[in-house]
């Protein structure tokens, strides 16, 4: 007679389920009042923290909208700072309002960040009024403004005039030219001036601007020199200006503005070049930082009140202890007991099962598995056993279908890889040599175009049939996709390999039958000999692909692989 386990279990959850209700009655009683207590202060704990968090998050949303202000001034960012501030403010007084608990002051914290705030406010209004003065937030600009800008107008009217002047004058044509180039010069180096001031300003790429400072002191460089040939030019053969002292001028300007030039670099190369960032730096972001700093250590004295309350209820939990030991004795005795029975009524039987599945996983034979007690574990057998029947059968056809094409039903690539190594294995430790030929089908494309996709696939099928009827017992013939064939030949030489060659290429000269159709397809065979043309499984294949599409374009059938293939395969094989 079988038993059901799940009747046995439910007697015993009955008995279990009776003995914990009268524990949990019991104990409910004696941990009400303790529970009461620290209710309230849980409470109390959870409105400062969410006071406390929600100060930390408006905070970081006011330090986020000033720092995309700085980046963007826009109306939107400057609400956000204005009204996440005013937040922070409105939390922290509701901070004081909670009660003490414990050794915790909420008004005495909340006093403190108040005051720090009010300042916080005071700096954070002064970087937003910053931002939109460009004058007073950038430094370089009345450099800018006062020398560059007048020194670039000087440069540029003079040298106009003087060119004009130069072109209606007929002079020299070299001297003409040179002062056409020092334009070239100036226009270069205003143009990569402006280039690193939009760099400097924007941030788009700090990394570059050493770089685009240099090509600046570059293009100066290259100004004085036409300046200096201009001069040398002048001595020589003596042009004639209206006004002499035009050289000087031009000069003078050039060097006003590269000296200029000189401090907007020194200034842009320091930790100051906005006068928003010693601000930043040095007030705000500190004063930020200690806000917060203040705030963590304040959740931190709240978790330790929360300790605090866990080691008042960890008491109650030593007197329920001790209430509960002297129920594990009892406990214990009921366990022993209820063990027993299972292992007779449960643990023994599945033993048994155990052991017999071990021994068919050894493949022992006459295993008997004995009928059991219970219902459940000889339908756990009975499963066991289906299902053992259907893996070995699912096994089987899906390495079936792992290593054969589906349409022709030849071993796939993998396959022949496999078989290519353990041949390449063999060969090595007996000796001897062995072929394998790679074969594409000469008129398959078409085919597929013309006559449809089943129509080639009707090809493939009756290809493969006739590679097999054609081809030796212990040769393995595979396709690898498309119209692909590979062919191993183990233990054949060159001549045998040429044998099988001839045969193939006259079986592929006879016509196929598809339909009412008949068609005439061939192919283009590469032969390549281990270990005369390669050492390993894939040299191999790469030097028989190179034969077989030689064949193709000499249109002779099949070809060997020559030393000229085995180093253009080489080349193929390193690219």
């Amino acid at each position: 007679m079988l038993y059901s386990l799940r009747q046995i279990y439910l007697g015993f959850a009955a008995l279990i389920g009776l003995g914990v209700v009268v524990l949990v009655w019991g104990a409910q009683i004696y941990v009400l009042n303790a529970g009461e207590s620290s209710t309230a202060n849980i409470n109390t704990r959870d409105a400062l923290l969410q006071h406390s968090r929600q100060i930390k998050r408006t905070l970081w949303e006011a330090y986020a909208g000033v720092d995309a202000y700085l980046l963007k001034p826009t109306p939107q960012f400057h609400q956000q700072v204005t009204d996440n501030l005013a937040s922070a403010k409105k939390h922290t007084d509701l901070l004081a309002t909670v009660p003490p608990i414990h050794e915790l002051n909420p008004a005495a914290i909340a006093l403190t960040i108040s005051s720090e705030l009010s300042s916080l406010q005071n700096h954070a209004n002064q970087l937003l009024a910053l931002r939109t003065n460009g004058e007073a937030l950038y430094p370089s600009f009345k450099l800018i403004r006062d020398v560059l800008r007048i020194e670039n107008i000087k440069f540029t009217t003079t040298l106009s005039t003087t060119i004009d002047e130069l072109n209606a004058s007929y002079i020299h044509k070299d001297g003409y030219q040179l002062f056409l180039r020092l334009n070239h010069n100036w226009t270069q180096l205003t143009s990569s001036f402006h280039l690193y001031l939009a760099n400097r300003l924007s941030g788009f790429n700090e990394p570059g601007l050493v770089g685009q400072a240099t090509d600046v002191d570059e293009l100066y460089q290259q100004l004085s020199r036409t300046l200096y040939q201009i001069r040398e030019f002048d001595r020589t053969y003596r042009i004639d200006l209206i006004n002499s002292s035009t050289l000087d001028d031009i000069e003078e300007s050039a060097m006003n503005w590269y000296r200029s030039f000189e401090e907007i670099k020194h200034i842009h190369a320091g930790n100051y070049w906005r006068s928003d960032i010693p601000l930043l730096e040095n007030h705000f972001r500190p004063l930020f930082n200690n806000i917060v700093k203040k705030l963590h250590d304040f959740d931190r004295q709240i978790d330790a009140s929360a300790a605090y309350d866990v080691g008042a209820l960890s008491n109650v939990a030593d007197n329920i202890g001790n209430t509960l030991w002297a129920m594990t004795m009892i406990g214990l005795i009921f366990i022993a007991v209820v063990y027993l029975f299972f292992n007779r009524i449960v643990l023994q039987p599945i033993a048994l099962v155990a052991q017999a599945l071990t021994d068919e996983s050894r493949n022992k034979v006459n295993i008997q598995i004995p009928r059991l007690c219970t219902t459940e574990t000889q339908s756990l057998v009975d499963a066991f056993s289906e299902m053992r029947r259907q893996v070995n059968s699912r096994q089987t056809e899906l390495e079936h279908q792992a290593l054969h094409d589906s349409l022709t039903s030849l071993p796939n690539r993998a396959l022949i890889n496999d078989r290519l190594e353990q041949a390449v294995k063999s060969t090595r430790r007996s000796g001897g040599s062995f072929a394998l030929i790679m074969m594409d089908l000469d008129r398959f494309k078409e085919i597929n175009d013309t006559l449809g996709h089943q129509a080639g696939d009707e090809v493939l099928c009756q290809i493969s049939k006739r590679l097999n009827k054609t081809l030796r017992d212990s040769d393995t013939v595979a396709r690898l996709g498309g119209d692909e064939f590979a062919i191993l030949l183990p233990t054949a030489d060159g001549e045998q390999a040429t044998h099988i060659a001839d045969k193939i290429t006259t079986m592929m000269e006879q016509p196929l039958q598809i339909k009412e159709h008949k068609l005439y397809v061939g192919g283009s065979l590469g032969i390549a000999l281990f270990p005369d043309h390669a050492n390993d499984s894939e040299s191999l294949l790469q030097r028989a692909d190179v034969a077989m599409y030689l064949a193709k374009r000499s249109n002779s059938g099949y070809a060997f692989t020559t030393q000229i293939m085995m180093s253009t395969a080489y080349r193929v094989s390193r690219l």
